[in-house]
């Protein structure tokens, strides 16, 4: 399945990174370094549960160094005040209804269940163009119905979905 969505990058990654990242220092140190990825309800989210983060913020900011381009992790279409203002700057109508249309009001479902969105949405700094990116760490598939919700959300906005693989370094 997850041959649905082109890779667009892959990174590695030492344990001591994901170690570092658990405890609080790297985290930290990313949070205070990438203002304009990470903002204090995202670094609250990640100290809550930080070994389901690591990932999508090491994605985030080895994204940024590839291209440049800017991240919005994990819960950009709710409501957090400033990615809302980021979609709306990016012109992002479509996928804001989209998720509207999807979510069940009162409840934490959607149509796809309770599926989230992609982890990122990739930006660039000048705000004219925008795509998905699904992180997935070592041994991590994409699931038959995380497939169709991100088919349906590509033909909705008329935007892609990338897979963003991480894996071990083998040094």
């Amino acid at each position: 399945m997850s041959e649905a969505f082109p890779t667009l990058a892959e990174f590695s990654f030492r344990t001591k990174q994901r170690e570092a990242f658990a405890r609080g220092p790297l985290r930290e140190h990313w949070f205070e370094s990438y203002p304009d990825i990470f903002d204090d309800r995202d670094v609250r989210n990640v100290r809550n549960r930080p070994e389901r983060h690591f990932y999508e913020w090491l994605a985030a900011v080895n994204l940024y160094h590839a291209t440049g381009w800017l991240s919005l992790v994990e819960k950009y279409p709710f409501a957090h005040a400033r990615k809302q203002e980021t979609l709306r700057r990016l012109g992002a109508d479509r996928l804001l209804a989209f998720f509207r249309a999807q979510w069940t009001a009162g409840t934490s479902e959607n149509a796809f269940g309770r599926l989230q969105p992609p982890d990122l949405l990739l930006y660039d700094p000048a705000g004219t163009d925008y795509v998905f990116c699904e992180v997935k760490g070592p041994g991590d598939r994409l699931r038959p119905e995380q497939v169709a919700y991100f088919l349906a959300l590509q033909e909705a906005t008329d935007r892609p979905v990338y897979t963003v693989r991480l894996r071990p370094a083998s040094f």
